[in-house]
């Protein structure tokens, strides 16, 4: 795959979790977030819960689902990114990491949304 249609991919997969947690009542704060080199790609309020959501797209499980995907480095960058924002924003609340992994089998894409999908370590 090239690299312009990995990206038009992962925007797809990035719209329909947005979508996904609209849908759920959820609002988003904010999109592709980039806090120095880190970046989070869907920051949003679950309730009076800060999620910070990793949205992991897949032109097909063949290789593994999108969940296998996040690395321990990938982890280490969120945590960063949130610390970060954290930071910067005062927030005092709950936090907590979510994971959307998309990929598609057949025309429709495969949503699977895990809460709590990772905790920060010391």
């Amino acid at each position: 795959m090239d690299t312009r249609h990995n990206k038009k991919l992962g925007k797809e997969g990035e719209d329909a979790a947005a979508q996904h947690l609209r849908e759920k009542g959820w609002k988003i704060l904010d999109r592709n977030l980039h806090l120095g080199h880190d970046e989070i790609d869907i920051l949003a309020m679950d309730g009076e819960t800060l999620v910070i959501v990793e949205v992991k797209t897949r032109a097909t499980d063949s290789y593994g689902t999108p969940q296998d995907y996040i690395t321990p480095q990938k982890e280490h960058s969120l945590i960063r990114a949130c610390e970060r924002y954290l930071w910067d924003s005062d927030w005092e609340g709950d936090t907590r990491f979510d994971l959307i992994a998309i990929y598609y089998a057949g025309k429709k894409p495969q949503l699977i949304h895990i809460e709590d999908a990772f905790y920060p370590t010391a």
